[in-house]
C-alpha cells in the first residue's frame, strides 16, 4: 500500500522577552510569532507489521519588526526524514 500526503501547519505563539532571553534589551515585553510549514510524505513499503515512510518539510517563521535585526525577517528551515509506523491496517 503506498500513500501519499500533502500537509500544512499554521503556527501562532507568543513569546515574552524573558523567554527569548532577551529581557535586558527589550524589558517586559511579549513578541507575536508566527509560522507556516508545508510539507510531503510518501509510504515507501509496507511490511507485515510495519510501514516505511519518507518525507520532507520546510518551515517559514515570521519575526515581529523589532526582532528582525536578531533573526531575519522570514528565517526558514528544512528536514528531510524517515518514518517508522505501526501496519495497523492489514488485511489478509
Amino acid at each position: 500500500m503506498t500513500g501519499q500526503v500533502i500537509y500544512g501547519r499554521y503556527e501562532f505563539v507568543e513569546k515574552s522577552a524573558g523567554e527569548l532571553d532577551l529581557e535586558s534589551a527589550f524589558g517586559v515585553t511579549n513578541f507575536t510569532i508566527n509560522a507556516f510549514t508545508l510539507g510531503y510524505n510518501r509510504t515507501i513499503c509496507s511490511l507485515r507489521y510495519v510501514q516505511l515512510a519518507a518525507g520532507a518539510q520546510a518551515t517559514i517563521n515570521f519575526s515581529p519588526r523589532a526582532l528582525q535585526d536578531l533573526y531575519g525577517k522570514m528565517p526558514t528551515a528544512a528536514q528531510v526524514y524517515m518514518q517508522l509506523k505501526p501496519n495497523l491496517h492489514r488485511h489478509e
